[in-house]
């Protein structure tokens, strides 16, 4: 799968192998540079809401809010990435879903193990 992911972002756009792979609404550069800027905007703002929340709190901790607006914004511009067909940017997102997903999971299970103790 990343094999094709690299393949598809580094060809040419009218590479006649890879027309299965074209984008919705490739065309429009609008729409895409819309979802350029979510991702970016996304991404960004983890680090207020990090920040925010350590401050409230009075320790350094992450809240899960700060792990969805990673995936969300990684995801964005890892669309982005592909829909430009660029190999370097294709591959500084296309991994970056493997810790943001595996915190998120053990902060879910940590906290339906604490629920649970709590019903016992």
């Amino acid at each position: 799968m990343v094999f094709i992911l690299i393949l598809a972002s580094s060809a040419p756009a009218g590479h006649r192998l890879l027309q299965w792979l074209n984008m919705p609404f490739r065309e429009n550069e609008w729409i895409w540079n819309i979802i350029a800027c979510a991702g970016m905007t996304l991404f960004g703002l983890r680090w207020f809401t990090q920040w925010i929340y350590a401050e409230r709190i009075k320790e350094s901790k992450v809240p899960a809010i700060f792990w969805w607006q990673s995936l969300i914004g990684a995801l964005l511009l890892l669309l982005y990435a592909l829909r430009e067909r660029n190999l370097w940017f294709t591959l500084m997102y296309i991994f970056t879903f493997i810790p943001y997903w595996r915190n998120l999971v053990l902060m879910y299970r940590q906290r339906s193990i604490a629920q649970a103790m709590v019903h016992r």
